[in-house]
């Protein structure tokens, strides 16, 4: 079904469907889109949505899981993303957790212009 809605640039309606499935604490989504099984753009697209939840509810352990997978199996973060998990580290006064995040930022390739505050 998400891949679908991601597919038919149904982004709101996909929002919809993994929030409730977050809320429901169903992560084996995540395996299933890093293992390949969904095509690298949707797979990239739904693991950002993910992201963006996460943040949203500061959800920071399975946020980091997420990130933690998509950068171990070469699945790059959307830059907007990679700030929300460092602002949330930050405001969580996690920085050595921020320093190994903004590391893992870098190495992948992700260029972030600047930390937005």
């Amino acid at each position: 079904m998400l891949e679908i809605l991601v597919k038919n640039n149904l982004m709101r309606s996909a929002y919809w469907v993994v929030e409730r499935v977050i809320s429901v604490v169903v992560h084996g989504i995540v395996d299933v889109l890093v293992d390949g099984y969904v095509g690298y753009e949707v797979s990239v697209k739904l693991l950002d949505l993910s992201l963006w939840v996460y943040t949203k509810k500061s959800m920071i352990e399975q946020c980091l899981l997420v990130f933690d997978k998509m950068i171990a199996n070469g699945l790059l973060p959307d830059v907007k993303n990679c700030n929300r998990i460092l602002r949330i580290l930050r405001d969580r006064n996690l920085v050595t957790k921020a320093r190994e995040v903004y590391r893992m930022i870098g190495e992948s390739g992700i260029k972030l212009e600047r930390f937005i505050e």
